[in-house]
Parts: C-alpha cells; structure tokens; sequence
C-alpha cells in the first residue's frame, strides 16, 4: 500500500482500516492527512462496534492527521477587527498543544473561521504551531453559513444600489385647491390640493403630464431625470413654494434655467 506521507508509521491503526476500507487506502495513497481524517468520518456511521471505538478515537486525535505548515497565519486586529486565534480543543496537557480555531473577527467576536492549527503556548500571546489540522464538521458548516450571510448581505447591497441608480425620485407638488392627476410614463398619481407626493421613475428623459381629474389638462413637461443624486421637484404652473437645501424658491414656469418648472434638490 502506498504511503507517501508515512502516516501509518504514525498511526497504525490505520493499517487494518486501509484492509477493511478501500476510500481510507485511496485517502492513505494520496498523501493527503486531510483526506485520511474525512476518509475515516465518512465511515464512523457504517461499522461495527469495536472498529467504531476505534475510529472514534483517531477522530478525536487531529493532532495524528497534520498538514505541514510553511508559514504560519497572520494574526492583526485593530478596534477589534482582523484575524486571531480562538478556543482550545484536544488539550493534551504532557504535550501543552491544542487545537485552536483562526478567525475573522469583527469587534473581537468571531465570524468567518479561516482554519484549525496544532499550537501550544509560547508566551503571553505568542504560539508555537505544528501544523494545520482538519476541521471539525461544526467549523465546516460555520464557515459556509458565514460565506452564505455574506453573499446575502451584498446582494442585498448591490441590489439596493442598483434600484437606487435606475430609478430617480420626483416630489410632485399641487399648488391648486383642486385634485390634480399626474402620469409619468405609465404611472398615475392623484394629487391633494395643498400636499405632495413622491414618486419613483426610470432614470433618463421621461415626460409628465398634468390635468385636472375630470380631464382638463393643466400642462405638459418634458424633463430629464438622471442626476443621481438629487429629487426632482415638479411644481404645476410654478405656484407652490418649493424647498431647496435650506432656501425657499418659487418656481416660475418657464423661468430661465429651470427647465419648466423642474428643478434638482437636495434630498431632505
């Protein structure tokens, strides 16, 4: 059989599972400790009692099925935010090792484990690491819950950015004592006299139209809606008072520069 890592020498139990098992002596060829330990996880559930005990107990000695280590993982925080190490499992106290967890953590909590070491303690926050160890199932399924959360929270975020890029806002006032009826491409919004509503368009060169809710039209405006960081006000007929920052204008219809009586403002 072969063995290129000489992990039978170490731990020769293995011999007579390598026999029984042919996904363990595939795991013992490819010179991969790693894939011996997940190897013999796969088979704890399947076998009888006294070779159960037996894999139960390589299983729960990480330290026999170490990945050399070129150089060890960097540990920095700053506020509480970067990597470092947390936990201590299979304390063996003759040896002073254990195996401890290398975690992103923000505000010293952690939350993306990034990998499991052999370590023991070289003073006061200095380690001394042997190797990688394999991970638990409970650190595999951290992580890839921790990965899930993250790509849900940024598409969220890509997704809010993006409506926020393809849809501009315009506050449409009603300066009259009449409902009036305001329809920007296909969306139609009833207007109280005296109050204003804000609605959301595509980005780009949109028109309005204007009318009293029995018909009668008030105006037509044509007007280009792609600042992206403004509220479009549209104010019928230039009659209501209109807040821009901390200034109050009256938009006059047709008044030089302001395009019809549209104009950008800061959203407040």
């Amino acid at each position: 059989m072969r063995d290129p890592a000489g992990i039978c020498g170490r731990v020769p139990e293995l011999v007579a599972l390598a026999e029984a098992h042919p996904a363990v002596r595939r795991a013992i060829a490819s010179g991969d400790p790693h894939a011996v330990y997940r190897a013999l996880r796969a088979i704890r559930p399947r076998r009888g009692e006294e070779e159960r005990e037996t894999v139960e107990m390589l299983l729960s000695r990480r330290a026999l099925f170490l990945r050399p280590l070129g150089t060890p993982p960097t540990m920095h925080t700053v506020s509480g935010i970067g990597t470092s190490l947390y936990g201590r499992d299979e304390l063996d106290r003759e040896a002073g090792t254990y195996v401890t967890t290398h975690c992103l953590a923000v505000f010293s909590v952690p939350v993306l484990p990034l990998g499991q070491y052999l370590v023991s303690d070289a003073g006061p926050a200095t380690f001394r690491f042997y190797g990688r160890a394999p991970e638990t199932t409970r650190v595999w399924a951290w992580r890839r819950a921790a990965w899930a959360i993250a790509a849900l929270l940024l598409g969220s975020a890509t997704w809010a950015g993006m409506a926020a890029w393809v849809k501009a806002k315009v506050d449409v006032f009603n300066p009259l004592d009449a409902p009036l009826r305001v329809t920007i491409d296909e969306q139609a919004r009833v207007i109280a006299p005296g109050t204003r509503q804000r609605l959301e368009v595509p980005r780009g060169e949109r028109m309005a139209t204007v009318a009293l809710v029995d018909g009668t039209p008030v105006e037509a405006i044509a007007f280009d809606a792609r600042e992206p960081a403004a509220v479009l006000a549209l104010n019928p007929l230039g009659a209501a008072p209109v807040g821009c920052g901390e200034r109050v204008v009256r938009i006059a219809d047709g008044a030089p520069g302001l395009d019809g009586g549209w104009r950008a403002c800061v959203d407040q």
